[in-house]
């Protein structure tokens, strides 16, 4: 009788499968995706997971035997895999990685050892009184009873559009209750005993779409996200792939985050993805650097099921598909219940600076609403989206300017530690009062972050209750839980924060909210730069729709001359969207171009130009790319590696895939070269 062999992914980053003989003893329980332990290395064990099954033994190889097979049934199904294929060739990554990602860590041989965020994760067969989660109420608003007709009309519509298109954009203003049409959509969409997956951005958008769900009567619902121990994200794969083993099988709601798209799916009937333009869907680091949203797509085609993206300000990829016929589009234009639309003001810095009306950070418009908030016992919301004390320190006798050893990238000033700190590596050092260069005890800081903000504020008005909310001051969960909580009880007078402030707040109290600079965030060096502002501003807009009474929402600036803002005052992101996707048509950029990031690192700056000078080369060779680079990015140097950057643009046709076969073959021949295979590549298609 001849040798089994199997033919195995290991959780590593390197292209390609390994083959291992299956022991006569353990032959019988060794089947397609199930998961094995292997032998790697001279002393290592690894979980694999087992993709082929043959008896064609390697020539000219010794192979290993698996060690044991740890399951009694398969881990994934053929379809789970036919995602996983498609996001390792879509992607340009291993195989491997998609692995990594997609298994809950606990099923892997590394223990995670970090401490679980405090989200519920454990399900219940909801009867509709929701007694299983008395712990989640208060979060949120309880469901109201009953939608408006608008609602209704936008549910309709979506179902009924599901006949011609398989994807609806649901384009609803801020406050119009869009979770409540997803509901009703989801009581409406046939699917009896059927998935349906309910996918948000981030991690603490979770309970607020947890105490709408458990309100369905007869549903099983199960949650999926980073906050869960190993423990909890292994059982809720488990529920997912023996979903329909008992009959009747109750419908079953998976809630989550973008990691959700791998779980097991046998029967899924219905996919949302809600604040689909959220750049928290882009995976960017580490591989595979998938877009959830698209994937979500994609699992909709995989199992023949209808997808809904929600969004007050959709993503222009997605709007360019609804207005091009691919997707069906669907408007609320009506806000649910009591909103009115907070005042928007725009605040000249430069004018204000050239007055000396300046009252330290703020405006004198900024200033005058500010106090008469805190006069009338409300709350205020600011935003400086850097954090830190000071941008950096610099030298008024010399002009130095104290930078990171190991990054090509100034050290930001922290004052609350007393320390100068790297924000690509970590790197610490103390505050310095003397110039190490000169000598001269002049050293000046430049720039404002979140830390300085706090503290000119705190001076102006020394009577009132300031927090800050950044990644210094809520490191862990629970920390920004407190902050959150602290603000929502009316404990917090003034909350200052990067934009990780306003995700997850929920609150009628804010008489005034600000962008304290918005020309940061405005005049980024990326072609996405006004519409991730549109988004962040409009999200600050939102806040204050049910503000009671109405509050008014003031940005600083020193370009008000910009038409940006005259389409967000106008409320008119149509109107956006139309005019700057036009632009991008003009430059080939997404939504009409695909684009392609290749990033190159290595500890030799003479062999990264050599190499990335190659292989722009070679792209360049091939006439329907139009290719950008090799440039060293704003900070070409990171933890001890030199960066250089190289952009693809391609058409988005057969021209464009041709790209994911290309690149994977270029990057192996230039690994070859002499003195190049210590480069590290990372292709990153549809970067956010």
């Amino acid at each position: 009788m001849s040798d089994s062999y199997a033919e195995v992914i290991l959780p590593i980053p390197v292209r390609g499968r390994f083959t291992y003989r299956i022991p006569e003893e353990i032959g019988q329980a060794v089947a397609l995706f199930m998961r094995v332990i292997v032998p790697v290395g001279k002393n290592k064990q690894s979980t694999g997971l087992v993709t082929a099954i043959h008896t064609q033994h390697p020539e000219g190889m010794f192979v290993k035997e698996i060690t044991s097979v740890p399951d009694d049934q398969p881990f994934i199904r053929p379809v789970n895999f036919d995602l996983w294929q498609w996001i390792s060739r879509y992607y340009i990554c291993a195989e491997g990685d998609v692995l990594k990602a997609a298994f809950p860590s606990g099923r892997l041989p590394a223990k995670s050892k970090r401490k679980p965020k405090k989200i519920p994760a454990n399900s219940a067969l909801q009867t509709g009184d929701g007694s299983e989660q008395d712990h989640l109420k208060g979060i949120v608003d309880p469901v109201p009873v009953g939608l408006s007709a608008a609602q209704k009309k936008a549910a309709g519509l979506i179902v009924s559009q599901f006949q011609q298109k398989k994807v609806v954009l649901l384009q609803g203003i801020n406050g119009c209750g869009k979770t409540l049409v997803y509901l009703q959509c989801i009581q409406d969409i046939p699917g009896q005993g059927k998935q349906i997956l309910f996918l948000v951005p981030e991690t603490f958008h979770v309970p607020q779409v947890w105490d709408h769900l458990a309100g369905l009567p007869g549903k099983q619902v199960l949650m999926y996200h980073s906050g869960m121990n190993d423990k909890e994200r292994t059982k809720t794969w488990e529920q997912v792939y023996r979903f329909g083993e008992e009959v009747p099988a109750h419908p079953q709601i998976i809630l989550g985050t973008r990691s959700s798209i791998f779980l097991p799916f046998s029967k899924l009937g219905l996919v949302i993805v809600d604040d689909e333009h959220h750049d928290s869907f882009k995976q960017s680091d580490p591989s595979p650097r998938y877009q959830a949203r698209d994937m979500a797509v994609l699992l909709g085609s995989q199992h023949n099921c209808p997808v809904i993206l929600g969004s007050a300000t959709p993503s222009f990829e997605s709007l360019h598909n609804a207005s091009t016929g691919k997707y069906g589009l669907v408007h609320l234009s009506e806000r649910f219940g009591p909103t009115r639309l907070p005042e928007l003001i725009l605040a000249d810095m430069s004018v204000a600076r050239k007055k000396r009306q300046m009252h330290n950070i703020l405006t004198p418009e900024l200033f005058r609403a500010l106090e008469a908030t805190l006069q009338s016992g409300e709350q205020a919301l600011f935003i400086q989206n850097r954090r830190g004390y000071a941008s950096f320190l610099q030298c008024s006798g010399c002009g130095h300017i104290p930078q990171c050893p190991a990054c090509n990238v100034n050290l930001t000033s922290h004052l609350s530690r007393n320390q100068l700190i790297c924000h690509y590596c970590g790197y610490k050092t103390p505050l310095m009062q003397i110039c190490p260069r000169c000598g001269s005890p002049e050293m000046k800081s430049r720039g404002s972050g979140t830390e300085k903000a706090e503290s000119d504020i705190s001076a102006l008005f020394p009577q009132a209750r300031i927090s800050r909310l950044d990644k210094d001051t809520a490191s862990t969960s629970r920390r920004r839980s407190g902050i959150i909580a602290s603000m929502e009880n009316k404990e917090t007078d003034i909350l200052v924060g990067t934009q990780m402030a306003i995700n997850g707040l929920e609150t009628k109290n804010i008489g005034v909210a600000a962008i304290l600079n918005a020309d940061l965030m405005l005049n980024m060096a990326d072609f996405r730069s006004w519409e991730k502002s549109y988004h962040l501003f409009q999200q600050l807009v939102s806040l204050l729709i049910r503000a009671e009474p109405p509050g008014k929402v003031i940005f600083q600036t020193t370009q008000p001359e910009l038409p940006f803002y005259q389409y967000l005052f106008d409320q008119n992101y149509q109107g956006f969207y139309e005019d700057f996707s036009e632009e991008r048509r003009l430059f080939k950029y997404p939504p009409w171009h695909r684009l392609t990031k290749i990033t190159l690192k290595h500890r030799n700056n003479g062999i990264l130009e050599q190499a990335s000078a190659i292989m722009a080369s070679q792209l360049r060779s091939y006439p329907h790319f139009q290719v950008l680079g090799p440039e060293a990015p704003a900070s070409g140097k990171q933890r001890g590696l030199f960066i250089r950057e190289i952009w693809i643009k391609s058409p988005r046709n057969h021209q464009a895939v041709a790209l994911q076969d290309l690149l994977p073959e270029l990057i192996a021949q230039l690994k070859k070269i002499p003195g190049n295979s210590g480069i590290s590549i990372s292709p990153d298609v549809d970067p956010g």
